[in-house]
């Protein structure tokens, strides 16, 4: 907000043809017109989006988000605007209204969704991490699980047998010791 509103507010005058070329008093409205309009622009979507996020979140209700969204900053902008606009005609900034309500309502919706799609994108990347995060660690907790019920699993005296017959096979019979080692397990059924 701090960067944004500012930026788009020096922005605005500009794509709409108000250069700042000296101080002078359009100028100066120019100036202050621009950062109330995307003051107010920027607030009133910003509250419809933590809105939305709270009643209806991506997570559960994605394509009824998105739409209502859009549904919302579209409207919102384009009624702020034709506000902002009458205002401005009003005050006699903006003298030839009908030629420019399109051209600004315009422009308002393409930044608002500009500015709104970019946060939503950083919004996503942020969940995105977290989810990704969760999921790293519930592999890694499933890893340790495997693990320990396979240490578990493992009888110690079943072991000692088995490493007590394969030296003495070392010492007796060397070729009875690898086929030893390398024939399959014979698996027994306890009941």
């Amino acid at each position: 907000m701090i960067i944004g509103i500012p930026l788009v507010a020096m922005i605005a005058p500009i794509a709409f043809g108000h250069y700042f070329e000296s101080i002078e008093k359009e100028t100066a409205f120019a100036i202050i017109g621009s950062t109330t309009s995307t003051l107010i622009m920027w607030l009133g979507v910003r509250s419809i989006t933590i809105y939305l996020w709270n009643k209806y979140p991506w997570e559960k209700y994605p394509l009824k988000h998105l739409l209502l969204e859009i549904s919302a900053i579209l409207v919102y902008t384009s009624i702020v605007g034709v506000i902002l606009v009458s205002i401005h005609h009003i005050i006699g900034i903006e003298n030839n209204i009908m030629e420019t309500l399109p051209q600004n309502i315009l422009f308002s919706l393409l930044i608002t969704f500009l500015i709104t799609s970019l946060h939503e994108a950083y919004f996503f990347f942020m969940q995105w991490k977290t989810w990704k995060n969760r999921s790293e660690k519930l592999h890694e907790e499933n890893i340790r699980s495997q693990y320990e019920t396979l240490k578990s699993q493992v009888n110690p005296h079943f072991l000692f047998n088995n490493l007590n017959t394969l030296a003495n096979l070392i010492e007796e019979n060397p070729k009875a010791a690898v086929d030893y080692v390398t024939a399959p397990p014979i698996i027994t059924a306890k009941f």
